[in-house]
């Protein structure tokens, strides 16, 4: 099975054509001047990517810049991480952090459902809790901190289920 490639050169993108890429680690790429892949034109491989990721700690390894017909370029931030995770948390109904180990992963969003499956927090017409309203990540204290409107909005007694989502994708912890 062929993978896909990072960036296909031949991707448009609202009507901007890709026109190519360089980076802080590892060589320039551009469609002009580098050896494209032979199924796709492109030198975004999983083997030029495996080159800028392998046998590196976590962290970004890599920024690369897409550069298109026109527009500002985008910088891609290539990163290695592990899985997150979390342990057992204790806290009052002002605060409750929960220790989480963040591995390099951004938290995107998170969200609380009651045992019955319907919604909990104080926007209680979604699963999905507002950042810095609900929650904080502290990435420099390895937690996430559920914040006191977010604990005043439970139901009493009733358990509820956490899910964490990252921007990595990586597989969430639940708590």
């Amino acid at each position: 099975m062929r993978r896909q490639p990072f960036l296909a050169s031949r991707q448009k993108l609202h009507g901007d054509a890709a026109s190519g890429a360089c980076g802080t680690a590892g060589p320039s790429f551009s469609r002009d001047g580098a050896t494209p892949s032979p199924a796709t034109g492109s030198p975004f491989t999983v083997r030029a990517l495996t080159r800028l990721t392998g046998d590196h700690d976590d962290g970004v390894n890599a920024t690369l810049q897409a550069r298109f017909s026109s527009g500002l370029p985008w910088k891609i931030h290539v990163t290695t991480y592990d899985t997150p995770q979390q342990a057992n948390a204790t806290g009052t109904s002002n605060s409750l952090p929960i220790p989480t180990q963040f591995r390099d992963h951004q938290l995107a969003t998170m969200e609380a459902t009651y045992a019955d499956g319907s919604n909990a927090g104080p926007s209680d017409w979604t699963t999905y809790q507002e950042y810095n309203v609900s929650f904080n990540p502290g990435y420099e204290n390895n937690t996430i901190t559920l914040t006191d409107k977010f604990l005043g909005s439970l139901r009493d007694g009733a358990p509820v289920t956490l899910k964490s989502h990252f921007y990595s994708d990586a597989p969430s912890p639940t708590t």
